[in-house]
């Protein structure tokens, strides 16, 4: 752990998952259900970030992400439409593996790849692939694979909008049961943190309905498929592929595709308790990510080390260059330190990337209507490589965005600000690979002297010469 000198003052997000713990074990959330289903599963990770935006010490969601169930659904109707012709329902032939890639692709030697489930069309022990990709959330512009044959692609969007339409039918259906389990939750956290539940009715309801819907809608099509292993690039419990995977007797295998801590809700379960739905296997960048971390009981994690993600040309450093990779959920608050430090530090160039998830065009507007703004500080459009950026940039000042970690290995030197999520880098303070800064004054303060990483490779391994072997 950090010394006290360098240990963050800032800690409520460790102060609420340990009271989501010790509710979830008092009231054995993980046994309770709705409609046959384990809804704490399927809801435990977003109770955790709303609860922190209730709690004042995250960001609210940006109003790109905001949207109404009738919307919703219209706008999901509107989008699959145009997927007709890759239905996963007309399938050319058998498959022995599905591969589910992440919505963010790069474009590598002229084709997109997502780097975390690419490497599965390369090994000849997961034979013929059907690929199911489908738009990135909440608006970010769908880069779909050029798969190669003898692998094929399918729009995994069409079944999840008939999914949404079918659950909103559903939804009377179990209001009843579901109201009853809300009210459990209700109480744990009235008991753990004096607060209401914030998560509605309709919005609990919905996650259970559209899980149901979906598992029943992929158990056809991975029956059809013939495929006997399925890989998940991220989580996709609440969308019921896995569900349906692991009701048919498939093995389920997923890719780690960004941070996992202590503090994240999706993978740490105190005890180790079997938890429904997990994954039967956790495939990571390192033995770094689940050192330390209870896994599910039913949940086997492996290191299979990353390739690399340098840009492929040569790029120079551009000294005094300063990249700040943000995370929406604590983007604003972020932004503002950037702009204190960039008016403090004229000489240094800072260029402030948003997360996908974020809005832009909040950024944008800021910067075009407040005055005295410094000409020192850019917005990095999303389609700006962002591994170029980072090959060029000297320094990197963030929280706990995986963009940090990847700097990391490029060797960048590294600020971690003091806000709320800083707890998810406390090893990596330990380990002496970043300085922490409490304020605008300690970031410019440290621009010259903060470290690089002393062994990024504990964070990315190498790649192993064959995923089909070391998951053997």
């Amino acid at each position: 752990m950090p010394t006290d000198s360098s240990r963050p003052r800032t800690r409520p997000l460790q102060a609420l998952c340990e009271a989501i713990w010790r509710i979830e074990h008092d009231f054995g959330l993980l046994q309770r259900k709705v409609a046959g289903v384990h809804y704490w599963p399927l809801v435990r990770a977003r109770m955790i970030d709303v609860l922190s935006q209730r709690l004042g010490f995250m960001d609210l969601p940006q109003p790109q992400l905001r949207r109404s169930l009738p919307l919703a659904v219209l706008r999901e109707m509107s989008a699959a439409a145009n997927d007709l012709s890759l239905s996963p329902w007309s399938l050319n032939g058998r498959f022995d593996t599905i591969v589910v890639p992440f919505g963010r692709k790069h474009l590598r030697a002229g084709r997109l790849v997502d780097g975390y489930s690419d490497r599965v069309f390369r090994e000849a022990e997961f034979g013929r692939c059907l690929v199911l990709d489908g738009r990135a959330p909440h608006g970010y512009p769908l880069q779909r694979y050029n798969v190669i044959p003898p692998h094929e692609l399918r729009s995994r969007d069409l079944l999840r909008t008939l999914a949404l339409a079918l659950a909103t039918a559903r939804l009377p259906r179990i209001a009843a049961e579901a109201s009853r389990e809300l009210a459990v939750i209700e109480e744990g956290l009235r008991k753990e943190l004096s607060i209401a539940c914030p998560m509605s009715l309709a919005h609990f309801s919905l996650r259970i309905a559209t899980f149901l819907e979906g598992r029943t809608l992929w158990s056809g099509v991975l029956t059809r498929s013939g495929a006997r292993i399925v890989f998940l690039t991220g989580n996709h419990t609440l969308t019921g592929i896995g569900a349906a995977a692991l009701d048919l007797g498939l093995k389920v295998v997923e890719f780690q595709h960004g941070l996992i801590s202590t503090y994240q809700g999706t993978y740490h379960y105190p005890g180790r308790p079997s938890v429904p739905y997990a994954p039967e296997r956790l495939l990571t960048f390192g033995a770094y990510w689940t050192d330390g971390l209870d896994l599910p009981a039913n949940t086997i994690s492996t290191p299979i080390g990353v390739e690399d993600r340098a840009h492929g040309e040569t790029i120079a450093r551009i000294p005094r260059r300063v990249l700040i990779p943000s995370q929406w959920s604590i983007g604003r608050k972020l932004f503002e330190l950037a702009l204190k430090a960039a008016r403090q530090a004229p000489d240094w160039e800072f260029v402030y990337r948003p997360h996908p998830l974020d809005n832009a065009l909040f950024y944008r507007e800021q910067l075009a209507t407040r005055a005295n703004l410094p000409s020192n500080l850019r917005l990095s459009p999303i389609e700006e490589d962002i591994y170029a950026l980072m090959e060029s940039s000297e320094v990197q000042i963030g929280l706990y965005s995986t963009a940090l970690f990847e700097g990391m290995t490029l060797g960048l030197r590294t600020i971690i600000v003091d806000l709320p999520g800083v707890e998810n880098l406390d090893r990596v303070l330990a380990n002496g690979d970043a300085v922490l800064a409490r304020d605008a004054e300690e970031i410019v303060a440290a621009l010259p002297t903060a470290p690089a990483a002393r062994r990024p490779e504990r964070y990315y391994e190498a790649p192993v010469p064959s995923i089909a072997a070391a998951m053997a």
